[in-house]
């Protein structure tokens, strides 16, 4: 992946001096209210003094922001990192829930084409995170939020609030979806016939019991700190649930009988499959918090981190799906996890790990969420009260909860959120935001540098409109409901009747091998 440079980001050396020494006589030309940015002649500080930073100041007060100065949460970066460290932060944004459906995405838009799509779209993931931080650097902002309410006023810091309350809404619910898969199979496996067939081992129950006495303690923190000690075991069991699906790709090629299909280069799936992979790449919200803990804080240091990350987090998505798909092809579940039999006790404790990881990412997509309702809707209130606190909780984990009953199929969530939010977020905001806000400060609109980022907004609005469409008539005509997710795959009966059986006559192993080798 190549670095923009002076030609696509923009940026020379005198637009990042206009940014390290903050409230000099060169300022950002939004001077309109909605484009005003605090400073003062005294104010000369540099990028990372002590204080605050000039990339923590925002927008006046006048306007309404995600991070608010009177939310006790949100407190000034302290401790600075390098750039392996903030390569692991971006790692771990990029690599969550979202890889499970990667081998879902190859099976929706062919292998090949879906191939394809993970790099593509990782290529363009680089590029538009090098962009919005560019954007940022010249408007002197220091959030996604900001930078979109410099470029289009009050519109844009809407628009993007409401994004980014669908993006970890949606995830929540994948969330509750995977968590309610996983017990369902580790009830089936240990339980007796009587707990399997009473309310215990409904799936339903099982969601109301994992909202009430899980989902629901755990989003109830004011501090997200709390949580942030357990944000290591996403990337941890990421790669225990990777190395497990290499094994089981070897262990399982002659038990799973492959599908007429499997290996067409290109389905008709192709948007669906791009709205998936954006997902899983999707980092942009927490893009300006990594730039900004950076010990040099500069755009050379932050395109490093960036190719270093998405590099990374790309092969792992390809590792992820192709070892995924190969072994089930066309039977490939949205939750890759739901197929592997019920009797696999390594895919049983590769659930819990999954699971366990879920459950600590759920509370920090809840604090999102969260903080859009309370800046959207109560504003200059904040702090919230410990009652509406809780109130404002208790919706969102219910109506998560009460999402995730209604469908098993991940697949479909992880659509909408791409072509709903991700997309958007990922591809569209980005390049508009840099091209206005650089047009802005004096650029012209018609010039060879906007040529690349006006073709990826293009292309993302189109991918975008399709997908949202396409989503829309599977939940109109039913089809999104329908998957396998609930049920145990028809080879596991087969394998399960081989593995489990004390004697097994020759008359019935060559019935089974013929039946799987056809």
């Amino acid at each position: 992946m190549n670095d923009p440079g002076h030609v696509e980001i923009g940026l020379n050396e005198n637009d990042v001096n206009k940014v390290v020494y903050y409230g000099s006589q060169e300022q950002s030309p939004q001077n309109s209210p909605a484009h005003s940015v605090a400073s003062s002649d005294d104010d000369q500080r540099p990028l990372v003094s002590g204080g605050q930073s000039p990339l923590e100041s925002g927008p006046s007060q006048e306007e309404p922001t995600l991070l608010s100065e009177s939310n006790e949460e949100v407190k000034p970066i302290e401790k600075l990192s390098s750039v392996p460290a903030a390569v692991l932060n971006v790692i771990n944004s990029i690599i969550g829930s979202g890889i499970v459906g990667m081998p879902f995405a190859l099976k929706e838009g062919g292998i090949g084409m879906a191939v394809l799509l993970i790099i593509v779209v990782g290529v363009l993931t680089d590029y538009s995170l090098q962009l919005l931080i560019a954007a940022g650097l010249q408007s002197k902002t220091s959030t996604y939020q900001d930078v979109m309410q410099v470029a289009f006023g009050r519109p844009g810091f809407y628009l993007i609030s409401l994004l980014q309350f669908a993006n970890p809404f949606l995830a929540m619910t994948s969330y509750n979806i995977i968590a309610g898969d996983t017990i369902e199979k580790i009830v089936y496996r240990t339980a007796s016939e009587s707990v399997k067939n009473s309310v215990l081992g409904n799936r339903q129950f099982i969601l109301f019991l994992f909202t009430i006495f899980i989902s629901m303690p755990l989003s109830c923190y004011r501090n997200i700190a709390k949580l942030s000690k357990f944000s290591a075991c996403a990337i941890l069991s990421i790669s225990f649930v990777t190395v497990f699906i290499m094994v089981r790709a070897v262990t399982m090629a002659r038990e799973v009988p492959k599908t007429d299909d499997a290996w067409i280069f290109a389905e008709d799936g192709i948007v669906q499959a791009m709205g998936i992979i954006t997902t899983a790449y999707l980092c942009h919200h927490n893009s300006f918090l990594i730039f900004r803990s950076l010990k040099e804080p500069t755009q050379q240091c932050w395109n490093k981190v960036v190719h270093i990350s998405v590099g990374s987090s790309m092969v792992a998505s390809l590792v992820f799906g192709l070892f995924g798909y190969i072994t089930f092809t066309g039977y490939t579940q949205g939750d890759l996890l739901e197929n592997y039999c019920y009797s696999d006790d390594y895919a049983n404790v590769t659930r819990l790990i999954f699971t366990f990881s879920v459950m600590l990412t759920y509370p920090i997509e809840c604090f999102v969420t969260r903080e859009v309702i309370e800046n959207l809707l109560f504003g200059a209130k904040q702090p919230a009260t410990l009652l509406r606190h809780m109130l404002v909780t208790l919706a969102l984990v219910l109506a998560t909860g009460g999402i995730s009953m209604v469908t098993n199929c991940l697949g479909i969530v992880l659509e909408l959120n791409g072509a709903l939010a991700a997309i958007p977020m990922c591809f569209i905001l980005p390049c508009l935001s840099y091209m206005k806000i650089s047009h802005d400060n004096g650029d012209k609109i018609l010039q060879i540098k906007n040529i690349f980022p006006t073709i990826v907004a293009i292309t993302g609005i189109a991918f975008s409109v399709v997908g949202l469409v396409l989503v829309l008539k599977s939940i109109v005509d039913g089809s999104a409901f329908r998957c396998s997710d609930a049920e145990e795959m028809g080879y596991c009966y087969d394998i399960n009747q081989v593995r489990n059986s004390s004697y097994v006559s020759t008359e019935a192993l060559i019935e089974w091998s013929n039946s799987t080798n056809k």
